[in-house]
């Protein structure tokens, strides 16, 4: 538009010296803008800038969590539910955690994940009987050694933003020891299995770090095999856990 109307100008002036220069003038600087035109249509990087690229996720990562953890849990007399004992401890645990993911064209994104956490998780609970009121000197001490899960997740991604679920088997090695008239005794030592189930947020700090902030719901369901002082009073565990999960990752 603007060579047009250039070329224009220069057919209006006035033919003699000062005007033929002045058209020579106008016609070179008509010249030089087309051709500015031209090699800004061949090539469309003179005249924007290209769009940043979206972060991708797909990719290998390994990272480190912390988090707290609260169970929510009771010991019962298989015979008789009246006696119960609370079996809900909390505490901190702290490792590592490694996965893939995969994005899709569309957003979503798919991976799996494995981790595994050394742990300070126990409580001490007395024993209540069958007439409601607690009995001192029964009482049951339940620790949490390590935990560690498989799971598999699926998410969506915003750019930098990733929110995620993630589900999958989930295992717990606990400790209860019983003490009854001061004379303490293991009831269980193994390796607990569940399932979990859980959801959080990823946000990509840097081309290569990400943060994380993560709920998880962990459930081992009944342990029948429990048993009390000398065996003489069998109970099962019923043992589930929840816990909030701070991470950071480095993707490779």
């Amino acid at each position: 538009m603007v060579v047009c109307q250039l070329i224009s100008i220069t057919d209006n002036l006035s033919i003699g010296r000062e005007g033929n220069v002045m058209r020579m003038k106008l016609l070179a600087l008509a010249f030089s803008l087309g051709s500015t035109q031209i090699a800004s249509a061949e090539d469309p990087s003179i005249s924007m800038e290209e769009a940043p690229a979206s972060f991708n996720w797909t990719g290998s990562y390994v990272g480190a969590q912390v988090g707290f953890a609260s169970g929510d849990s009771e010991a019962f007399v298989v015979d008789d539910t009246a006696w119960t004992t609370d079996m809900s401890p909390d505490g901190f645990f702290g490792g590592a955690f490694a996965g893939y993911n995969h994005q899709l064209d569309s957003g979503f994104i798919l991976g799996a994940e494995a981790d595994v956490n050394l742990a300070s998780i126990r409580f001490d609970g007395v024993w209540t009987g069958l007439d409601g009121l607690p009995i001192p000197d029964e009482v049951t001490s339940t620790r949490v050694n390590w935990t560690a899960a498989l799971r598999g997740r699926v998410a969506y991604t915003f750019d930098r933003v990733l929110l995620f679920i993630a589900g999958g088997v989930a295992f717990a090695d606990v400790r209860i020891d019983d003490t009854a008239y001061g004379d303490r005794r293991p009831s269980l030592d193994k390796t607990l299995t569940g399932w979990t189930l859980g959801g959080g947020v990823d946000y990509a700090i840097s081309d290569s770090l990400f943060g994380r902030v993560e709920y998880r719901y962990s459930d081992f369901g009944t342990e029948p095999n429990s048993h009390s002082y000398d065996d003489w009073l069998p109970y099962a565990v019923d043992f589930k856990t929840h816990d909030v999960r701070l991470g950071i990752a480095y993707k490779f």
